[in-house]
């Protein structure tokens, strides 16, 4: 990034009295620092945890008063410092500063403004620095912005107390750091989004279950490999006399005679194999009670988004009473019969709409259709309002098409008196009903009911049906469309749900993508950086080497010190970045899979390894190995890591013992590597700590390292649709078993992942 024209000069390289070798040896620790800061932040998926780790690892690693990330606000105007280090950066954070773009004089609003690092090395003389007092003591400050592409996230600023602290490097190493941690927010503030997301479904799966238990119809809820019941309803447990405990769990041959459960095992296949709703008009059921009550149950499918039945819905209605009232009134018997028949396919066709509107459609044109009523009409209950939804023929289009409606608090109307009241409203004689509103659309209209349709007390919307005779509606028709409005108020609100969820859903499958999309630029970014940071890093060993050759012999005992110091840094930051190379390539890259001889594998790692192996005196067998799909050069990196940790962390009073072998594991057609030694071993509880990045068990003055190589071995075995484990005991050496499948599955673009 290009500083500004407003900046002022940049102080040079070192201080005219630091020694080169110190500059260097300071380079060389910061572009080391930056790698572990930069990869740490990667690995990191809470904003706020991200923003305290980068700023305090900042500070600390690179000796400064202070670091701050002032993020930007949702105006698009205000940068508020959300994350700082030390004592200080909780000071600051707790006296909620701000910063406006438009700020002068502000460092951090200049560089936000122009999008640009601005640097002052000495602040009392920069016309563009401000501070609170707690910063007096502030000498040098450096502004970075942060960027993801075009778009301005934040500012990240570093100050020390020293004048001419910062050079033109440290201009490009918190640049670099700057950049990291813009796409790492971004990554972070993804995630976030998907955890939120999560928690609304999961809100909706438990109204859902609410929904379920509060139906006042009997519900049952029952898995298809056995019958077993998992959730019975209170309507259930009061119907049957038993809890919930009695139960779940429990299947057809557990609650029923062996006859009844042969049948009702049955039924359940018919529904298993024809996918459809099954019915039992008439079944008798021996309650806790010892009672026998009639039931009148429905069978339905609950099916999964291919269309696999998953659950069976039993819908238990207790018809005992209704039967009994039946043979006390047999002269009315055929002709209530046939209307509560009529009343369950009208209820059936009405759960079969597929959406809200088809819905109402439906119930005004079957229940007219079915029971031979004048009209039909159905309004939903929305702001204070009774909007029409749909109505029978053409009257009902038309005022439809009108947007009809009806105030909630209208004194003249049955309809709003049924929504206000939750009640059903029977006016069997419209002409002697003072409050009765008559439509002139609806002239022959002489008797009139109106049904709220409501769910756990809450009334959704009103089903009203008119007769053209006086006396035409009774209360049986009351009864019988209450019953319809109950199952049409479930419709409704399981299809307001569902449609709440496919929302969500689809939410979340959209963040999940814009997610992977982050995750893979993040992966890039990281490869991409890493290779610059070499370049300064082979200046720092060319130069180290010319002093080491020019002037070695003049260079005193100190000197010779601090330059074998800065050399060793360049060594070791030149094997941390070779490795972290190692470790991004291997999910940046295109994996390609062939057969693989593992033995050939191995055996090219330990020509790779003989001057270590003929001076650690090991014994190394191999047997076994098989032929696998993978990526070559990955499978070389695996060993060449499990084998090197092997030769590293022996014992030095044991000769060393390595034996790699396999065995297959035909039920799942993969194959298990063990890589076994008698090293030093290590703790138990560090088994799954060592496969993570940077993750050192020994100091690097005893093994070098690292702490990279295991981490590598992880990721190429999760490429490969594998595991990798570890198991020791300290002073008994080391197990690592590989899983890994004999084939590798293709992608859509024809490679092989």
């Amino acid at each position: 990034m290009t500083s500004p024209t407003s900046s002022p000069t940049f102080p040079p390289p070192s201080a005219p009295d630091e020694p080169a070798t110190d500059a260097l040896a300071r380079r060389a620790a910061e572009l080391e620092v930056v790698a572990q800061v930069g990869l740490a932040a990667t690995t990191i998926l809470d904003s706020a945890e991200l923003l305290q780790t980068v700023v305090d690892l900042t500070q600390e690693r690179f000796g400064l008063r202070v670091v701050t990330v002032g993020l930007l606000a949702a105006d698009g105007r205000t940068l508020y410092i959300a994350g700082g280090s030390g004592d200080l950066g909780r000071q600051l954070i707790a006296a909620g500063l701000t910063v406006t773009l438009e700020q002068t004089p502000s460092l951090v609003a200049l560089a936000a403004r122009t999008r640009q690092s601005i640097l002052s090395n000495d602040v009392a003389t920069h016309p563009d620095y401000w501070a609170p007092p707690i910063l007096a003591s502030t000498r040098s400050e450096l502004a970075v912005p942060i960027l993801l592409a075009d778009r301005l996230l934040g500012v990240l600023d570093v100050q020390s107390e020293e004048l001419d602290h910062f050079g033109p490097d440290d201009v490009r190493v918190f640049n670099i750091l700057a950049a990291q941690l813009g796409v790492a927010l971004e990554n972070a503030w993804q995630f976030e989004k998907i955890q939120k997301f999560s928690a609304e479904l999961e809100d909706s799966h438990q109204f859902l279950e609410s929904v379920l238990e509060n139906i006042p119809m009997p519900i049952l809820v029952k898995e298809v490999t056995e019958g077993r019941i998992i959730h019975a309803n209170k309507a259930t447990q009061q119907l049957t006399g038993r809890t919930a405990a009695e139960l779940i769990g429990k299947n057809n041959d557990d609650l029923c005679p062996p006859e009844q459960a042969d049948f009702f095992n049955a039924k359940e296949q018919e529904l298993l194999r024809s996918g459809r709703l099954v019915e039992i008009p008439e079944q008798g059921f021996q309650m806790a009670d010892g009672l026998i009550h009639l039931l009148h149950i429905f069978k339905a499918p609950i099916t999964d988004g291919e269309g696999q039945v998953k659950y069976i819905l039993d819908i238990l209605e207790d018809i005992t009473g209704r039967k009994q009232l039946e043979q006390s009134i047999q002269a009315s018997w055929e002709r209530r019969g046939r209307q509560v028949q009529v009343s369950t396919e009208v209820a059936q066709e009405i759960a079969a709409a597929p959406a809200l509107e088809e819905l109402f459609w439906r119930v005004v044109d079957l229940v007219q259709a079915r029971f031979g009523y004048y009209y039909v009409q159905v309004y939903t209950l929305e702001d204070e309002e009774l909007r029409l939804q749909a109505g029978s023929g053409e009257v009902g289009r038309r005022l439809k098409e009108a947007g009809h409606k009806i105030m909630v608090a209208s004194p003249l109307s049955i309809i709003a008196q049924a929504a206000q009241t939750a009640v059903p409203v029977l006016v069997p004689d419209v002409a002697q009903e003072v409050k009765w509103l008559p439509n002139i659309w609806l002239p022959d209209t002489r008797c009139e009911l109106a049904v709220p349709i409501q769910l756990r007390q809450e009334v959704l919307g009103v089903l009203d049906v008119q007769h053209h005779t006086a006396g035409g509606l009774t209360t049986e028709d009351q009864l019988l469309l209450a019953g319809l409005c109950g199952q049409i108020a479930i419709a409704l609100d399981y299809r307001r749900i569902d449609a709440r969820g496919q929302q969500a859903e689809t939410q979340l499958k959209k963040s999940l993508v814009e997610l992977e999309i982050n995750n893979r630029e993040l992966q890039e970014f990281a490869y991409v950086a890493s290779h610059d940071l070499q370049e300064p890093l082979r200046k720092i060993q060319a130069f180290s080497d010319r002093l080491q050759a020019l002037y070695g012999d003049v260079i005193d005992e100190r000197g010779q010190n601090y330059l074998h110091r800065l050399r060793q840094a360049a060594a070791y930051t030149q094997w941390l970045i070779t490795d972290y190379l190692a470790f991004s390539r291997i999910s940046a890259m295109p994996q390609i899979s062939v057969a693989t001889n593992l033995t050939a594998v191995v055996q090219s790692v330990l020509d790779d390894f003989e001057l270590p192996i003929l001076e650690t005196g090991a014994t190394i067998h191999v047997e076994g190995l098989p032929v696998i799909e993978a990526e070559l050069s990955q499978m070389h990196l695996l060993f060449r890591h499990l084998i090197g940790n092997a030769l590293k962390f022996r014992r030095v009073d044991t000769p060393l013992h390595i034996h790699i072998s396999a065995e297959l594991l035909p039920e799942s057609d993969a194959c298990l590597i063990r890589v076994a030694d008698n090293g030093i071993g290590f703790e138990g509880r560090h088994a799954e700590r060592i496969f993570r990045v940077f993750q050192r068990l020994h100091g690097r003055e005893t093994y070098e390292g690292t702490g990279m190589g295991l981490a590598i071995c992880r990721k190429v075995v999760e490429r490969h649709h594998g595991r990798i484990q570890a198991r020791s005991t300290p002073g008994q050496g080391a197990v690592f078993t590989v899983t890994l499948p004999l084939r590798q599955q293709a992608e859509s673009d024809g490679v092989m992942r």
